[in-house]
Parts: structure tokens; C-alpha cells; sequence
């Protein structure tokens, strides 16, 4: 089930992996102060040359060479310069690799091949320690606003009872101390193990402001609790999985706001 007025504000498909020796004591994972190494040079440069080779040439620096960075911070932007490609792009840095689709959004389907495109893309321009390293993170992110268009005044509560489905109560000791006429402002945080083995994450907050869109955001993402081989089928069957939980939770949460987003036939 696609809709004509989607809620989505950005999709991303990301992949992280430890880029260089952490510090003593450093949490895995997290990210570290660094300079970028010759090696982090030549990929974002292959990169950025295989993804030209294939017409996606529009590249931006977003971190001056020489200066320092954080792991799988953003370093490097590629986009197309054809107009019908022009809302989705590639972020690269140290131990980061993502795929944006920004609105108007299509599909998976029409997404899909552009992510793992680019995929093979960094399979092939990984360099020296970093080349066949696996991924600690194998990531899928939407992050949907709903403006007052598709909820009208609903309060967060409100919306996340009425539409969404949650219970929520509040102890008397808390109620009785909320001023006459308001009302409490909630702010979700769920984690869920899948059956999969992945994990779901699921925030959802009020007052959200993204571009022209005001209204609640919910950013429900699905990633790997594990490491995930250098491969290109591994690393697409959890964005697969990924994709299939994310959109069944998504049809199935806001079944009361169908109409209000318009259904058209295909699939998110």
C-alpha cells in the first residue's frame, strides 16, 4: 500500500563499521575525534569516481580537507544532476556509509536499486584495513512528520491513543497536578527484538519542525544487533527484512488515518 500524501520526510539505508582502532577504554561503536587517514581519502575518492562513472557527479566536501572530523560523521555528499534523481543522495565519512530518499518518495522498490547501488559502490572503493571489514551496524530509518493536515488539533496523547493505538495513563499523583485545561505531552520511546533478530526502535515526539512540515515525528528505524558480513546479498537481506517490519508496523499503526493520506496501489 503506497499513499498519495505520505507522511515521510526522509528514508535512509545505512551501514556503519569501525573505521580505525579506538581509543583505550572508547565504547565501540560511538563516535571518536579523528583525522581523516589516506585511507578514508582514497575511498571517499573512489567513491566518488565509481558513483560519477554511473552519473551520480554532483559531490560535495562537508568537512574541509585537513580539518578534523568524528567517526561516521558525514564527510562526503553525492547526488545526480538530473532533477527526476535530484531527492536522493549518498553520505559518506569514516566508518559510514548511507543512503537518502528524500520527498516526493516513490517506493521501496524505486529506492531499493539506489541503495544498493551504492552498496557496491563502497564494496569496491574500501581500501586497505578497512576493505573487508564487516558492518557492526546495518541500519533502516523512516522518519515521518504528521501535520495537522493528516491528524488535525490532536494532541501527542491523543494521537498516540486515538490513532496509534497505545494505552496511556498517568498516576493520580501526576494527574491531579496538571493544570486546568492542559494536558500532559508525552514522548515515546519502544524498543522491540524482532522475531527476525533485528531490533525496532520507535520514537515519536510533538512539535517537530522539518522544512514546511510541522506536526509529530515518528522515526522508526530496524537494524542488526550483530555483525553483518562485507557482502552485498547479506547487507540487502537485512534492509529487506528491515523494509517488510517497518512497513507492516506503519500500515498497521495508522490504519485510522488511510483516507486521510489517500491509498493508492503499490507499496511503501
Amino acid at each position: 500500500m503506497q499513499f498519495d500524501k505520505p507522511p515521510l520526510i526522509e528514508l535512509v539505508a545505512e551501514l556503519r563499521w569501525i573505521a580505525q582502532p579506538p581509543p583505550l577504554n572508547a565504547p565501540l561503536g560511538l563516535p571518536q575525534p579523528m583525522m581523516a587517514t589516506s585511507e578514508i581519502e582514497t575511498f571517499l575518492s573512489n567513491f566518488a569516481q565509481k558513483s560519477a562513472e554511473s552519473g551520480w557527479a554532483a559531490s560535495e566536501r562537508l568537512v574541509p580537507q585537513g580539518y578534523p572530523m568524528l567517526s561516521y560523521q558525514p564527510v562526503y555528499r553525492v547526488r545526480s544532476f538530473k532533477p527526476e534523481e535530484s531527492h536522493m543522495l549518498y553520505q559518506l565519512g569514516a566508518g559510514l556509509y548511507s543512503a537518502h530518499a528524500l520527498p516526493p518518495y516513490k517506493n521501496w522498490e524505486a529506492f531499493r536499486p539506489f541503495a544498493e547501488r551504492g552498496l557496491g559502490y563502497l564494496l569496491d572503493s574500501r581500501v586497505g584495513d578497512d576493505r573487508n571489514k564487516d558492518f557492526f551496524g546495518v541500519s533502516l530509518k523512516y522518519l515521518d512528520v504528521f501535520t495537522k493536515e493528516l491528524v488535525g488539533d490532536l494532541s501527542v496523547g491523543r494521537f498516540l491513543t486515538e490513532i496509534l493505538g497505545f494505552s496511556l495513563t498517568i498516576p493520580p499523583v501526576l494527574e491531579e497536578q496538571i493544570a486546568e485545561g492542559r494536558e500532559s505531552e508525552p514522548t515515546l520511546a519502544i524498543q522491540i527484538p524482532l522475531k527476525s533478530g533485528l531490533d525496532m526502535r520507535i520514537s515519536l515526539i510533538g512539535g517537530a519542525v522539518a522544512g514546511d512540515r510541522k506536526g509529530i515525528l515518528m522515526d522508526t528505524s530496524v537494524q542488526s544487533n550483530g555483525n553483518v558480513h562485507a557482502d552485498k546479498n547479506a547487507v540487502m537481506a537485512v534492509w529487506e527484512e528491515a523494509h517488510a517490519a517497518i512497513r507492516r508496523t506503519f500500515v498497521g499503526l495508522t490504519t485510522r488515518i488511510h483516507s486521510a493520506m489517500i491509498p493508492i496501489e503499490d507499496s511503501k
